[in-house]
């Protein structure tokens, strides 16, 4: 949807969360929990609102500056945390590596137009999903974390819940990986008390939720394309909630759970602040590619009816313009994604946390340096000789412009290398941007 205005918006009451439902993704008018966790936060947390407000300004600048999108594949490292109740592996809700294979799979081709989705209308977003090879610590990883939940409160009885006992929280400490360097995928056996069957099948959050919440929730028998599946066996959970993950809203933002036109003016309220998909109503179980969409004079349902944000009953495509706010989140909230080690196999001395020696970077076929990282504050920045340096501009984690070098500032300390000041940072990690690259660099101060 085309948005004018561009707003975070806060409900002054939730929505209920509903439980009951058809055990089929697409068959529940509500069959992500997406919109009621972010209202939820929306309206208690302050820094959350804060985030959303700096991580939608930041997607906005980054679209005005229309960057060439980079044709390099960029990856994602995934950690699946299977939660189950005490099973063996691959019975009940303690589903199989097969299964959770098949799920990493199916959302590498719904993501580059590949396999089933090859012939679809959509565009390859150029991202992939590794199963993480390399853990937090360095050591050797399959990705997959299995974890005994019967310990959590109400678990055992009603899965992970998000209202009265409300044990998310708890569920998610069994396990998580620092969530900017690794995407958390939390399987379970019900969400909200349905134990696998009907209502909620997943939900996911936005770049900027706190650290205990942050990453996707998704049942059992929702994940992947074989193994122990309900209804939804097209992985097509997954798929739609990494969306969230990566900043997208669904298409038909702002239409009152289905009972009115989307106004199509305000980016998060009632727009999805992508240009190129129209507003809409969602779609509940059907798949109607011949009809007219009231909502848009009339234009043709194939502009929405296949989208993975959609709930419509065929989705299987994403849009140009939803491709490129995934990568303006990439190149901002959630840049510390393409920057983990997570999918680089361990090798001698290898780590995840940083020697000190620095990294390098290549960007137009030439090799930046940034060294020490992590840094007290000091950072020395090398270029190559027929690298053309015109600024260097420094975002804290959630996407802001914390600090701002210009060519003319700047007093070259040896040949090609540039010393910059930083001291006046918090400790914490930073990503530099050089020139208007769309590509950044990870740095990490520690004082």
């Amino acid at each position: 949807m085309k948005t004018k205005k561009i707003i975070v918006a806060s409900l002054l009451s939730l929505t209920a969360v509903t439980v009951f439902g058809q055990n089929e993704f697409h068959t529940s008018t509500e069959p992500c929990l997406f919109n009621q966790q972010h209202e939820r936060l929306l309206n208690e947390n302050e820094e959350y609102r804060k985030n959303m407000e700096q991580n939608e300004a930041f997607y906005q600048t980054y679209l005005k500056a229309q960057h060439q999108e980079e044709k390099t594949i960029k990856t994602i490292p995934v950690v699946v945390h299977v939660i189950h109740v005490g099973e063996a592996i691959g019975s009940g809700t303690n589903i199989s590596d097969a299964q959770i294979q098949s799920a990493i799979s199916s959302i590498n081709d719904a993501y580059s137009k590949a396999g089933n989705f090859a012939n679809t209308n959509g565009v390859n977003t150029q991202l992939q999903f590794c199963l993480a090879v390399q853990d937090p610590n360095g050591a050797t990883t399959t990705g997959i974390n299995r974890v005994n939940g019967s310990s959590v409160n109400d678990f055992t009885a009603h899965g992970l819940t998000t209202s009265g006992t409300n044990n998310e929280v708890d569920v998610k400490a069994l396990s998580k990986w620092p969530n900017d360097k690794y995407y958390n995928v939390w399987i379970v056996g019900g969400i909200d008390g349905n134990m696998g069957g009907n209502g909620k099948h997943g939900f996911a959050y936005f770049p900027g939720t706190p650290a205990n919440k942050d990453g996707a929730v998704i049942l059992y028998n929702a994940f992947g394309t074989t193994g122990n599946l309900g209804s939804d066996n097209q992985n097509t959970t997954f798929i739609h909630e990494t969306g969230h993950a990566l900043s997208l809203y669904h298409t038909f933002q702002g239409d009152g759970s289905g009972s009115t036109c989307p106004g199509n003016t305000t980016c998060g309220q009632d727009s999805d602040c992508v240009d190129d998909t129209p507003p809409h109503m969602r779609t509940v179980a059907t798949c109607n590619l011949n009809g007219t969409n009231s909502c848009d004079n009339n234009s043709a349902n194939t502009l929405y009816m296949n989208n993975f944000m959609n709930y419509g009953h065929c989705t299987n495509m994403f849009t140009a313009g939803q491709t490129t706010r995934i990568n303006a989140a990439l190149a901002g909230s959630r840049a510390g994604w393409l920057t983990s080690l997570g999918c680089q196999a361990v090798t001698t001395g290898g780590g995840n946390t940083g020697s000190g020696a620095g990294i390098t970077s290549t960007t137009a076929d030439q090799t930046l340096s940034f060294s020490p990282n992590p840094s007290n504050g000091k950072l020395q920045v090398t270029i190559p000789a027929s690298f053309e340096l015109n600024s260097i501009i420094i975002y804290n984690e959630v996407g802001k412009i914390v600090k701002q070098f210009e060519m003319t500032s700047l007093t070259e300390s040896s040949k090609n290398s540039y010393s910059i000041d930083l001291s006046e940072l918090a400790t914490g990690n930073y990503f530099v941007k050089i020139n208007d690259e769309a590509k950044m660099n990870r740095i990490t101060l520690l004082k």
